[in-house]
């Protein structure tokens, strides 16, 4: 399985611990796992995308993530979690 991790494009010192250890489960499954910031092209077809939403006041930059990848990926599960999420 591919897994696709996703953090919104917004500045910050680490990685999302959540998508960190979403993305040991799937690697201990023997999943390939592949970690980006925001919009960008590459060769990867994912079967499930995980999003992070960390600061609710980098809603815009978010949402156009989601809408890019959602409209790319339209058939693929996609999971969104974080603080913007849940609020």
């Amino acid at each position: 399985m591919k897994i696709l991790l996703i953090e919104g494009d917004y500045i910050t010192k680490f990685a999302p611990l959540g998508l960190m250890r979403i993305s040991s489960m799937h690697k201990s499954k023997g999943d390939e796992v592949k970690y980006i910031k925001g919009i960008q092209k590459f060769n990867f077809k994912p079967d499930k995308i995980y999003l992070t939403t960390l600061f609710t006041y980098q809603y815009k930059e978010v949402i156009r993530t989601l809408r890019y990848y959602k409209k790319k990926y339209p058939k693929v599960e996609f999971w969104v979690g974080g603080i913007l999420a849940s609020t």
